[in-house]
């Protein structure tokens, strides 16, 4: 209550009286703690993942601990076996019962894969209270799947119960499986149609039915019959926006009403009208290569387990979005052109306080390449490429190829991933930033998420924010239409269904068998050289192992055998029994139950010999001649303190401080000095520590110093802790340097990434193992000089001999000689 006055006093005092921000009143807002930031989160592309759903649930779940899961949009799933049994004569026939996911489901699409092939589904009539049942095409009344939707009053599968009554273990007519769809699968065994052995169901389910607030007409520009407590109305989405809000309010049990699978916000938590807005761009149909889709789509598998955070961004990133705080309340912003609401000039522009500007994104963040992969439908659910996203102009602007990765797993359509890609990428190359501190008027009529023109650019509203003052900041990120732009836009890739694997019965070894030579790294860094070998999924569940022998090139023995478990990964990598800067050969066969004939492939050599070591050379960031010149700037200033420590005593200590110095003179002159300083403080909102020792020795013209410091600070800038070494020294007119600096930076992003940096500078630079059978490396005069190299992976770049009469150039694959 307090606050509430107190703000909206402060709210009278500015003017604004009963004024609204976002439909919440402005003293409210102040009172609420006096000041409000709302944020923009732009840093998706190197954002870790931390999720691993997608739109396929790959694993049999098997036991009793296996998380609540909700399937929004459409998906792939083989489910959580709940129920297997035996029954008939001969034990001819058998049933499974399979939890598909969680909440009502709208159904399952006609089709189903097994024995690695797409197979169409046959709908008949229900009974009792099946929601749909099927059979397989071409195999007859040999399988029957009865599908249940998850509704709360279902009952259970009368069938089963009545097969099974007789069983040690029996289903019950209590086992409703209530608030969950799932199938039962009943199979009559047939030795024709099951000669590939025991089929693994893989199951495409159209997932939960979710509120739509669009469709709801209590809800102000909605029309329909949804409502929000009455889940029976709900319906089946595949609209990022949509699922992003159905999260936020969480899959709740049918009878406790916790949340199962969500976050759990009541309504009033959501900006509910951003949701509406943001699901009509997803709606926006658009045509491409004369099909009509969506603009975005999602379908995503979420675990109870998976962190709530990153299942957000996964729906976000489903529509090039960005999540959205607007006065407490949790909104989304599709990735969409806009109007500008508003075009800021210098009258709006507050004179005092600073302006921020910020026009490139550090080597760390820029990218130049983009690549990624979607969850193709015709390839049976499996992730397939997208065409690269790539700029030869970008490339040479900056100086050197900058590759990043963005997936697109939640998406099974190529075009909308394909638009998805082009769009992070050209989000990405908009690199300008503004940090603007505006006019109440200018501050008032804005919020995060808008667009507004300044410096004849447009640029998105990424951070708002007032202070005790009502002094409002904007933070702003270039934007433009031609970010969504589909002119230039390739269509996605043309995916081709894969072929269905040879019958088992003839696969006598594993196809395709590869082994390259590599390098694996250990925890401590140390790198060891290794094979990896691969081979194709032979899609036979009857595959238990692949088995592997490999030698060195040349030899017959010894000969070294290694066993791959997870036959469907095609690859394994062994380091054991492999030496460096060899040349190996291997060979494969497979072990089968039942055992069957087999046979080895032919022996496969490694294209490069064994490594053990891997020079990788990277960009110094451009702000390093920067920590140079501070560095220097430091033992500067320590050097006027000693030049005036002489007879100030009042130096000596301070209540920040601690300083000790050791000083020698001859004759009054100062000859040699040591400083020591150890120095900790809280300054607002950081803490800072330091130790340095400075030595400085002076003689007939000559002068020699050094500096050792150490820093930390945190909430003070981006460089968080920094290890300094400096050398210097003159004689007359001559004068050189030799520093070192060990530093950890932030990126000042929101949260932030950390990354280590190493900085040397000197003229010449040695490396030795401290004999004299190895040359040493050195650097000197501009020049690497190396006596023995072994790469590992190079990329671009030119090498020219002595003379220039012969060019390497890696940039366009070719070699020049000339006389």
């Amino acid at each position: 209550m307090v606050f509430s006055l107190i703000g909206g006093a402060i709210a009278a005092a500015v003017g604004l009286g009963s004024a609204t921000l976002f439909g919440v009143s402005a003293g409210a807002i102040i009172g609420g703690g006096l000041a409000l930031a709302a944020n923009l989160a732009l840093s998706y592309l190197n954002r870790p993942k931390k999720t691993l759903s997608t739109a396929v649930q790959g694993q049999v779940q098997l036991g009793g601990d296996v998380a609540d899961q909700v399937l929004f949009g459409t998906g792939k799933t083989k489910g959580h076996r709940i129920y297997y049994a035996k029954y008939g004569g001969g034990n001819a026939q058998n049933a499974e019962v399979f939890v598909l996911a969680n909440g009502r489901c709208d159904g399952l699409e006609e089709y189903i894969y097994f024995y690695g092939e797409k197979h169409d589904l046959i709908s008949v009539t229900p009974v009792d209270n099946e929601a749909a049942r099927y059979t397989v095409d071409g195999f007859g009344s040999s399988i029957n799947i009865r599908f249940y939707d998850g509704s709360p009053g279902q009952l259970a599968d009368s069938e089963l119960v009545a097969a099974t009554s007789a069983l040690g273990n029996p289903w019950k007519a209590t086992s409703t499986v209530a608030g969950h769809a799932y199938v039962v699968v009943e199979r009559t065994w047939s030795a024709s149609l099951f000669d590939k052995g025991r089929p693994e169901f893989e199951f495409v389910l159209r997932g939960w039915c979710e509120y739509d607030p669009r469709k709801d007409s209590t809800v102000s520009g909605g029309s329909g019959s949804h409502r929000i407590d009455d889940p029976d109305t709900w319906e089946h989405s595949v609209n990022p926006a949509i699922h992003r809000l159905n999260f936020q309010l969480g899959l709740r049990g049918t009878l406790s009403g916790d949340v199962l699978v969500g976050v759990g916000k009541p309504i009033s938590q959501i900006d509910v009208a951003m949701h509406m807005a943001a699901a009509n761009v997803c709606d926006t149909e658009r045509t491409i290569g004369g099909r009509t889709i969506p603009t975005y789509h999602c379908n995503l598998f979420v675990s109870a387990e998976d962190d709530h955070i990153a299942v957000l961004q996964m729906m976000e990133d489903a529509m090039a979005g960005y999540a959205v705080n607007r006065a407490g309340l949790d909104g989304v912003l599709a990735g969409a052109p806009q109007v500008p609401v508003l075009e800021i000039t210098a009258d709006g522009i507050r004179a005092d306080a600073p302006r921020k500007s910020k026009n490139r994104r550090s080597g760390f963040d820029g990218i130049n390449i983009l690549s990624g992969q979607f969850t193709s439908i015709e390839a049976h659910y499996n992730p397939e490429s997208l065409e690269t996203v790539s700029s030869n102009a970008d490339i040479a602007a900056d100086g050197r190829k900058r590759p990043a990765g963005n997936d697109f797993l939640q998406v099974t359509d190529p075009d909308i991933a394909q638009y998805l890609l082009n769009i992070r990428y050209r989000q990405n190359r908009k690199a300008k930033q503004r940090s603007l501190p505006v006019s109440r008027k200018v501050g008032t009529r804005l919020q995060p998420g808008d667009w507004v023109t300044y410096e004849d650019t447009d640029w998105l509203i990424t951070k708002w924010g007032f202070d005790r003052q009502f002094q409002f900041t904007l933070e702003l990120a270039e934007t433009g239409d031609d970010v969504y732009d589909e002119e230039g836009i390739t269509a996605g890739p043309v995916i081709v269904a894969p072929s269905a694997p040879a019958n088992p019965s003839l696969i006598s070894t594993v196809s395709n068998f590869t082994v390259a030579a590599g390098l694996i790294t250990g925890t401590n860094g140390a790198q060891t050289p290794a094979l990896q070998f691969g081979w194709d999924d032979p899609e036979d569940p009857t595959v238990t192992a692949v088995q592997i022998q490999y030698r060195q090139n040349g030899t017959e023995s010894p000969v070294f055998t290694a066993t791959a478990t997870d036959v469907a990964a095609g690859t394994l990598v062994m380091p054991g029994g492999v030496q460096s800067v060899l040349d190996y050969d291997a060979r494969a066969t497979i072990s089968t139950q039942p055992d069957r004939l087999k046979s080895w492939t032919s022996w496969v050599t490694t294209v490069a010999p064994t490594q053990t070591v891997q020079l990788m050379l990277a960009e110094v960031a451009g702000d390093i001649r920067g920590t140079l010149d501070t560095m220097r700037a430091q033992i500067d200033d320590l050097h006027h303190r000693i030049e005036l420590s002489g007879g100030d005593a009042s130096m000596d200590t301070t209540e920040r401080y601690l300083e000790r110095r050791v000083i020698t003179r001859q004759q009054g002159a100062l000859k040699a000095t040591v400083i020591s300083e150890q120095q900790a403080r809280i300054d607002g909102d950081a803490a800072l520590a330091e130790d340095i020792t400075a030595v400085e020795a002076m003689a007939e013209g000559a002068n020699a110093g050094g500096l050792f410091k150490i820093e930390a600070s945190a909430g003070a800038g981006d460089v968080l802790s920094r290890l300094t070494m400096y050398a210097r020294a003159s004689i007359e007119d001559a004068f050189e340097d030799a520093g070192l600096v060990i530093e950890v930076v932030g990126d000042g992003e929101d949260p932030p990434t950390l990354s280590g940096r190493v900085v040397i500078s000197a003229a010449q630079f040695v490396v030795t193992d401290g004999t004299e059978t190895n040359l040493p490396l050195v650097f000197e005069d501009g020049v690497l000089k190396i006596q023995n190299i072994l790469f590992g992976d190079g990329v671009g770049g030119t090498i020219t001999g002595a003379t220039g009469k012969m060019v390497s150039d890696y940039v366009n694959e070719r070699m020049t000689f000339s006389d």
